[in-house]
């Protein structure tokens, strides 16, 4: 997930606020939803099973409990079997999470160590202990490309052509 983490005025933001940890609660919250709908029809395809498939059932009720409780998936102490006996779902709540912070570039490159503590207060509000995180400045990025890219143009005006 990226996450906002900078106050810029000229970048509205949907709710008219900066708020990383309730827009990352938002996310998870849409994706525990999703999560939830599927093991539920999948429950349903199963009424009915064969032998082997009574451990796909048997997790898929241990998930359905946890995401009813607002746990995600990979939160909810499956084992490597059971983990195998759901893989093909592609349970988003199932998948690592990696948290890009995005800070502005004066956070980013004149203060960072207090954007990197920022950010695992962030994160460590989220009570996702396996999640990991990485801080980011998207406009310093973009403005990188821009210099990089106007550097290439002024070197292709300085070639010439010798047919």
């Amino acid at each position: 997930h990226v996450l906002r983490n900078f106050q810029e005025d000229a970048i509205v933001h949907v709710e008219g606020r900066v708020d990383p940890i309730q827009d990352a609660e938002i996310v998870n919250l849409e994706l525990l939803l999703a999560d939830a709908a599927q093991v539920e029809r999948r429950l349903g395809k199963k009424k009915v099973l064969h032998e082997e498939e009574e451990e796909e059932r048997e997790t898929l009720e241990l998930v359905a409990r946890a995401l009813n409780r607002g746990i995600p998936a990979r939160m909810a102490g499956l084992t490597a079997s059971q983990k195998r006996s759901i893989q093909t779902m592609g349970l988003l709540t199932l998948k690592p999470v990696l948290y890009a912070i995005n800070v502005d570039e004066v956070d980013f490159f004149l203060d960072y160590e207090q954007a990197i503590k920022n950010a695992k207060t962030i994160v460590q509000s989220l009570d996702d202990n396996n999640a990991m995180f990485t801080i980011v400045s998207a406009q310093a990025e973009q403005e990188l490309l821009r210099s990089t890219s106007d550097n290439d143009n002024d070197d292709d005006d300085n070639k010439t052509n010798d047919y």
